[in-house]
């Protein structure tokens, strides 16, 4: 369902920080887990349910998950400024957890003549460019990797490498500019199609959906749900 009120948006990150408590606790049965740190809502990060194991593969311990917590609250600090709306075709955010067929669901809409479907570029992690790169550096310099590709294909033309060098060049020269800025710039450059972004951490804190909205009043909002049960089967 597609909506324009904030109020829906809002229910939606309350029941996203619902599920990832059920998620959590429901990893922990199934791995002997004690820990009830992620019951908070707020805590582990963009790829991390259960706070007490780590997530398959190379980087996910228990460090990088408190660092991803603290460098997102610190990005969280500030209340984001609402801008004037956007002239130019509204977006359309697709709010939901990771593993909720959203990369299936957006490569179809992407199908679209009118709609233009990103990568996950992550912008709403943060409210300065700068400090959303310094993160992910340190924290998971693959969650950078989106946003690169969209701005070589919709600035240079190409997803190539040296494409991917000048996008990474055209960040650092403009790592002043907010999130909210590099976002409108990315819809205008899709321009006249609307641009979908599916990105999960969009829902990993209530800040990062406030900062669609600042950036976006009258963007536009789908919600995708799955069961926790196959959810966490899929990533386990």
């Amino acid at each position: 369902m597609l909506t324009r009120n904030l109020a829906g948006v809002a229910r939606g990150a309350v029941l996203r920080r619902e599920m990832g408590v059920s998620f959590a606790k429901f990893i922990g049965r199934r791995k002997g887990c004690n820990s009830n740190a992620g019951q908070s809502g707020d805590a582990g990060g963009p790829d991390s349910f259960c706070p007490g194991h780590p997530m398959k593969g190379p980087g996910f311990g228990g460090q990088r998950r408190a660092a991803t917590a603290l460098a997102m609250a610190r990005n969280a600090a500030s209340a984001p400024q609402v801008l004037d709306p956007f002239e130019g075709p509204q977006p359309l955010f697709m709010i939901t957890c990771m593993r909720s067929y959203s990369s299936l669901v957006c490569g179809m809409l992407g199908q679209h003549p009118q709609l233009y479907a990103l990568p996950e570029v992550n912008l709403a992690t943060a409210d300065g460019l700068g400090g959303m790169m310094s993160m992910f550096r340190k924290i998971r310099p693959a969650s950078l990797h989106g946003l690169l590709r969209a701005l070589a294909e919709l600035e240079f033309g190409a997803q190539t490498d040296d494409t991917i060098m000048q996008a990474r060049e055209w960040l650092e020269a403009r790592a002043d500019w907010s999130t909210a800025e590099v976002f409108r710039h990315l819809a205008r450059r899709a321009a006249p199609r609307a641009i979908i972004d599916k990105s999960p951490t969009s829902v990993a804190l209530p800040r990062h959906l406030d900062r669609l909205f600042a950036a976006f009043p009258q963007a536009r909002f789908l919600h995708l749900t799955r069961h926790p049960r196959p959810t966490c089967k899929s990533i386990h």
